[in-house]
């Protein structure tokens, strides 16, 4: 087993799942407001770092074995990014994929055991934490809910099961709820905004139109939370072969 092996495999489900534990104390009156933002933004945080470091790791680990793609990734100067966009965590994943399906075909099977994996230790997190969250849990399964509905149809099953994609990024929703990649997108500049301190110094707030749009009432940490969680589980599973493949059996 790598060096790697066992941070990429530990799911970063655990850090919201510590978070819990160690914050089960506090208090669930108004005197615990102040550290709401503060504490659901460190979680944050951690999650996005982590599953970055995650994807760093993965190409290091790809470069070991894969001989061209080494090349190609010291031919381009070991431009990957930072990790943290979709795209630059699918291009990884992609190049994952390619390294196992030349060796051996693979797809996961109980998609279903993932989903309600990742959807437990939301709904966990959130007894926890739900003084601090308001409603974000309806949003929260309403927008599971409607991702649910997506999967089932035939022509938009790609959530996660597409073996090219962490996700499609393009799959509807519904009518006007909006696309996932969207809400990523959303994800990813909180994501910005938090890591690079923005808000102390850049105004940088969407205009009441912008809010106004659908997919502004998935701005929510338990929904960010989630995506992230599906991410890095469907990452694992497709590692776990491909330290099978590459005899380093877990």
């Amino acid at each position: 087993m790598s060096t790697h092996s066992d941070f990429i495999l530990t799911p970063i489900a655990s850090i919201i799942n510590d978070a819990a534990h160690s914050c089960s104390l506090l208090s669930n009156g108004m005197s615990s407001y102040p550290l709401g933002e503060y504490l659901l933004q460190s979680i944050f945080l951690k999650m996005t770092g982590a599953q970055e470091q995650k994807f760093k790791c993965v190409v290091w680990e790809l470069a070991t074995v894969d001989y061209i793609y080494r090349y190609n990734l010291l031919r381009e100067g070991l431009r990957g990014g930072e990790c943290s966009s979709y795209e630059d965590k699918n291009k990884i994943f992609v190049s994952l994929c390619n390294f196992i399906n030349s060796k051996h075909n693979f797809a996961i099977k109980n998609y279903d055991a993932l989903i309600n994996t990742a959807k437990d230790s939301i709904e966990k997190f959130h007894s926890t934490f739900s003084h601090l969250l308001g409603q974000s849990l309806n949003t929260f399964h309403q927008f599971v809910n409607q991702l649910a509905k997506a999967s089932k149809e035939e022509e938009q099953n790609k959530f996660i099961k597409n073996p090219k994609n962490l996700f499609d990024a393009g799959v509807q929703l519904s009518g006007n709820i909006g696309i996932v990649s969207d809400i990523y997108r959303m994800l990813w500049e909180h994501r910005n905004r938090c890591a690079h301190n923005l808000q102390s110094y850049q105004d940088n707030q969407p205009s009441f139109s912008e809010l106004n749009k659908p997919k502004y009432k998935y701005y929510n940490y338990l929904i960010f939370f989630y995506i992230l969680i599906l991410i890095d589980y469907k990452l694992i599973e497709y590692f776990k072969k491909f330290l099978e493949i590459t005899e380093k059996v877990v």
